[in-house]
């Protein structure tokens, strides 16, 4: 009754995101059921409306850094059962308020020490997160407009 396939990218977050709002879809479910049993097949929907667009990809590596104490991404993994959605939120609320911290830490490291220290730091920590964001790139799904997913 309806139809529509998500194309993978970077800007969607691998197809996490930019969904078809549920008005959009019902709305073209209650249209699907008013044609008659014997119409063709549904039309794949080139034009869905979507929901909110995603966050910049920079704030998402921020975030599962954050949630990994910044050593290692750590994906907010949804469970199952009924405190889950709070758990994950919580967790949430937790990488942010880790993320201001560690932004005002190196702010503050900048202003405050010899300036070879904070930099000496920064070098170090970026040898070891830049190999894990270039595998967090590579694993990510990204399907080209030309290309057909999976």
């Amino acid at each position: 009754m309806y139809r529509w396939r998500s194309r993978p990218s970077r800007e969607n977050l691998g197809g996490a995101s930019s969904r078809p709002t549920a008005t959009h879809v019902w709305d073209s479910v209650q249209a699907e059921l008013e044609k008659p049993a014997d119409a063709p097949d549904t039309p794949l929907d080139d034009a869905a409306q979507l929901d909110g667009g995603s966050p910049p990809q920079i704030l998402l590596l921020a975030m599962l850094f954050a949630n990994g104490w910044f050593l290692k991404p750590n994906f907010f993994i949804h469970k199952s059962g009924n405190e889950s959605t709070d758990d994950m939120m919580r967790r949430m609320h937790v990488a942010r308020l880790r993320l201001v911290i560690f932004i005002t830490g190196w702010i503050a490291a900048f202003a405050f020490l010899p300036i070879w220290i904070p930099v000496l730091a920064l070098v170090g920590w970026i040898a070891i997160v830049a190999p894990q964001i270039n595998a967090l790139s590579k694993r990510a799904q990204n399907v080209a407009s030309d290309e057909e997913p999976d």
